[in-house]
């Protein structure tokens, strides 16, 4: 009789455990990598850093030109 409780109630048992597996088998679940990504506050920082970078660029590239076209002025002169 004890034998037959032990047997009937670890049947039971796992009967449990691979019901519960079964119905977690159909917990999907998706991230959006993209909007993490661009939602990260490291990320905005990191934006608005290379955003002053990319303004910056042309004022010193327009600099330079000018400065180079001085130079040549001056050398044509003499």
């Amino acid at each position: 009789m004890r034998k037959t409780a032990v047997v009937l109630g670890g049947l039971i048992l796992g009967l449990v455990l691979c019901a519960g597996s079964a119905f977690a088998a159909d917990k999907f679940a998706y991230v959006d990598l993209s909007r993490t990504f661009s939602e990260y506050s490291k990320t905005k920082g990191y934006d608005k850093t290379l955003s002053d970078k990319e303004r910056s660029i042309p004022m010193s590239v327009i600099k330079k030109v000018a400065d180079l076209k001085a130079f040549q002025d001056k050398l044509s002169l003499t």
